[in-house]
């Protein structure tokens, strides 16, 4: 678990240095909608390292609301930059999604932070939020699908289902305790279901930043061809 995330958080890490130091201008959107997006996950792989670190993990503390919130950022910052850089879509489309997902992100993380996430019901309270989010975090993209009309590139859409497939396979193994049982049995592992919803959290997320900097790339093209 923290060997997965700690080589995730130095990779976006080095990956959002690298791009601040080499993008034209930072101030346009679909610049800033990239960089957010590398910060972002740069600061979930980050806490949750921290956490397994440090934490103690009997009891919910701060390293434990921590963990969670980076979940949600990261989540909230894949969303964000969908909606930002989907080609053909209307502006005010673009502007009411985002608004949509950094209202439910705020809303995630404050629920996050009330002490709920101790005691027995500490895990679904976490789980709920998360698919909560999650499904708000869809909406951009369900959105995008029903607007979409011929001619516009969907490639960047089936990006972010895959990332979508990849994380929610993990989630739901993570919830159901999948692999536990039959892991330990095998190799004698505990918390197998854990353990790869870390390593598919990983790939999700380098999924999606492959499909984002060729999104990326095909909207600064389509800027620097706009007149002046």
């Amino acid at each position: 678990n923290t060997w997965s995330h700690l080589l995730a958080a130095l990779w976006f890490t080095a990956y959002a240095a690298r791009f601040a130091s080499t993008v034209t201008s930072l101030s346009s959107p679909g610049a800033a909608a990239v960089l957010t997006y590398l910060v972002a996950n740069a600061f979930c792989f980050a806490c949750s390292t921290l956490y397994h670190i440090f934490a103690d993990h009997e009891t919910a503390d701060v390293w434990l609301g921590l963990d969670h919130v980076g979940i949600v950022c990261a989540i909230w910052a894949s969303s964000m930059s969908f909606a930002a850089l989907c080609p053909g879509w209307p502006s005010s489309e673009r502007q009411g999604s985002i608004l949509l997902v950094t209202a439910a992100a705020m809303v995630c993380c404050m629920f996050l932070f009330t002490g709920w996430l101790c005691g027995s019901s500490g895990r679904s309270v976490r789980v709920s939020t998360h698919v909560v989010m999650g499904s708000v975090a869809a909406v951009p993209a369900l959105r995008y699908w029903h607007l979409h009309t011929a001619g516009h590139d969907t490639g960047f859409l089936a990006d972010f289902v895959a990332m979508t497939i990849v994380n929610g396979s993990g989630g739901a193994i993570y919830a159901s305790n999948l692999l536990d049982k039959r892991m330990e049995k095998i190799v004698g592992v505990s918390g197998a279901s854990h353990q790869a919803m870390h390593v598919l959290a990983v790939g999700g997320a380098l999924l999606y930043t492959q499909g984002l900097m060729r999104a990326y790339s095909q909207h600064d093209t389509l800027d620097k061809g706009r007149p002046l």
